[in-house]
């Protein structure tokens, strides 16, 4: 708990310093303007880091705190949707899992169109539950533009190449 809050205490210092590129892009875009919505984000973001059932589950909690004081705020629903993107197939059935995530994504895509990690989020559900490779290629695609440094845009782009059976397209992407 001690390591959690300061962890949390440094980012959220970072976020309102703006000291790094992530917090820099973070401040052009208000993503909350409740300070402790944006706590709960962290510690949501942080509970998930550490992919165990137990922790995602605190997560889902953290995030749907930070989403009871702002409904709008669309990474609180993007890190919801990773959540149960998560949970599949390990806590909660796929069909039951994907329709939360999706549902989530979809929300922090309505609540700010722009946002790279919901878009991330729902390629990973349009490629990995809906088989869309399209529509998923699509979505990492444009995450990868609007993140050029970004890894998880470049990974997630390559994992829909591989599985259609573009491998040397896909190693070039990673």
């Amino acid at each position: 708990m001690q390591i959690e809050n300061e962890l949390v205490q440094k980012l959220s210092q970072q976020l309102r310093l703006g000291s790094n590129a992530a917090s820099v892009r973070m401040a052009s875009r208000p993503a909350t303007s409740n300070s402790e919505a944006c706590r709960l984000y962290l510690r949501g973001r942080f509970a998930l880091s550490r992919s165990t059932v137990p922790d995602t589950q605190k997560a889902i909690g953290f995030f749907q705190q930070a989403l009871a004081l702002d409904p709008t705020f669309a990474l609180a629903h993007s890190g919801l949707a990773d959540c149960y993107v998560g949970l599949s197939n390990s806590y909660l059935t796929p069909i039951e899992a994907m329709a939360k995530a999706k549902a989530a994504a979809l929300r922090a895509i309505e609540s700010d169109p722009s946002l790279p990690e919901a878009h991330l989020s729902l390629g990973v559900i349009k490629g990995w539950f809906d088989f869309d490779w399209r529509a998923a290629d699509a979505e990492f695609t444009d995450v990868i533009r609007s993140q050029p440094n970004g890894a998880f845009g470049h990974f997630w782009r390559g994992w829909v190449l591989f599985t259609r059976g573009h491998g040397h397209a896909a190693v070039r992407t990673v």
